[in-house]
């Protein structure tokens, strides 16, 4: 039964964000935009992190109370949010947002996951400077280890 909740628990804690309080990332240039992608206090699948990948590349697993961020070339973007599910993130379960951004300016992308009556839903939706700013204010910073 140790044994178990060992294996629990190492599993779990690569589910909480550790890094810094929100500190604003570098502004971008002119030739790049940064995105930030977060995620607030899911009422479901709070201990289950969502992958995040930017243009190809993956940034963050993202847990519950965190954001990842990224500066990208300016023109075409491409975000993919992947809820984990049955030990691993299945193309299946992949929100994908395709969208042209501009040089200079950031972006807020927030993901949430969802229980409807039928199945558990991620959504990514787009946010407001205004509000984006004020919801990462109290998240924790979630990157991969390099």
């Amino acid at each position: 039964m140790k044994r178990i909740a060992w294996v629990l628990l190492l599993l779990l804690s690569g589910c909480v964000a550790s890094g810094p309080i929100f500190v604003a990332a570098e502004a971008p240039s002119s030739d790049q935009a940064l995105i930030y992608v977060y995620r607030i206090n899911d009422q479901f699948g709070q201990m289950v992190p969502t992958q995040i990948i930017i243009n190809g590349d993956e940034i963050a697993k993202l847990p519950n109370n965190a954001y990842t961020f990224a500066h990208v070339p300016a023109g075409a973007f491409k975000l993919f949010a992947t809820r984990f599910m049955d030990f691993n993130y299945s193309e299946k379960r992949r929100v994908v947002v395709e969208a042209l951004v501009s040089g200079g300016e950031t972006y807020f992308f927030k993901v949430r996951t969802v229980a409807g009556p039928m199945a558990i839903v991620t959504h990514v939706s787009v946010e407001q400077p205004e509000q984006g700013n004020k919801d990462l204010q109290t998240l924790q910073l979630s990157a991969l280890s390099k």
